[in-house]
């Protein structure tokens, strides 16, 4: 909340001061210890105004699983043409139990334009534009700003979805212009990476591997449930030292995905299998040598 506070009285009073925040004196861009929070704490400036941190806060939270659902509806409508499925696939990425888990981090919440970006790019598969490609650009830069971390996974989906691209049939010149919309992104997001990247320079801020391995999670996580139901059957049947989160995402939910998973186009099983994979594989830190790989030759991996 006081994030969210300081974001907006900055960018009202003196945008230049929003990451030297009056916190940690004397450290300069002390703001870049967490999150800047910049497009919520926009989206929340009038309840912020008007009322105070706290109603802004819990506005921003609310407001992200709406804009959030929304569009993973539109994005399943998209795939699927069902709006029965839509509607409950939205609903279940708005609310579902992936969410509850880390509830109070609000910088885990802000998923607002992560589905837009997939919407975004399989527009541009299916008419080739410069306008579609800026626009996957402009998405993703929306969701950086949003969330450092959530941008950093939204571009590991993007990923995926390209690499299939480039399986299904795009070009040189196709992938010509989803690189100048991914320059859009770097060039919109430049500004608020840079204050990170110079704390790094001047404190040394940045996970080691032995940190990041502390906070990885496990494969038996993924089995955990959290639920009245899950709790106590895997609590039972699994090893408590394996389990860092309560990840299983219910057995509707996983049966309901497989199925529409197995009559999706061969496209989207394919991105969908891919992201997927190399989601859980981020997952597992250092435990992988795929992690282990981009923590070496990606800075800003090193940050997350």
């Amino acid at each position: 909340a006081w994030i969210l506070a300081w974001a907006v009285h900055a960018l009202r009073q003196q945008p230049a001061r929003l990451v030297p925040a009056p916190i940690f004196h004397p450290l300069p861009d002390a703001l870049a210890f967490s999150e800047n929070l910049l497009v919520p704490a926009i989206l929340a400036a009038p309840a912020l105004l008007w009322s105070g941190p706290v109603l802004g806060y819990n506005l921003a939270l609310l407001g992200s699983f709406l804009i959030s659902g929304l569009g993973a509806q539109l994005l399943v409508r998209r795939v699927s043409g069902d709006r029965l499925a839509a509607f409950v696939g939205g609903a279940v990425f708005a609310v579902g139990a992936h969410r509850w888990i880390r509830l109070a981090h609000l910088h885990a919440q802000v998923t607002l334009f992560l589905p837009f970006v997939l919407l975004a790019f399989d527009r541009f598969w299916a008419k080739r534009s410069w306008s579609r490609a800026l626009l996957v650009g402009l998405l993703l830069a929306l969701q950086g700003l949003s969330s450092v971390y959530l941008g950093a996974i939204t571009a590991l989906a993007l990923a995926a979805a390209v690499a299939c691209g480039i399986a299904g049939g795009l070009g040189r010149r196709d992938l010509g212009k989803l690189a100048v919309g991914l320059g859009l992104a770097a060039l919109l997001m430049a500004p608020a990476v840079w204050p990170y990247l110079r704390m790094r320079a001047f404190q040394g801020m940045e996970w080691t591997l032995g940190d990041v391995a502390n906070y990885a999670t496990t494969l038996t996580s993924y089995a955990a449930g959290g639920t009245r139901l899950w709790g106590p059957i895997t609590q039972r049947h699994l090893d408590p030292d394996l389990i860092r989160d309560t990840l299983f995402p219910g057995l509707t939910v996983l049966v309901l995905g497989l199925v529409g998973l197995a009559r999706a186009p061969r496209r989207y099983q394919a991105v969908v299998v891919l992201a997927s994979a190399l989601a859980i594989l981020f997952s597992l830190g250092p435990q992988t040598a795929f992690y282990r790989f981009l923590y070496e030759h990606l800075v800003l991996v090193r940050g997350i």
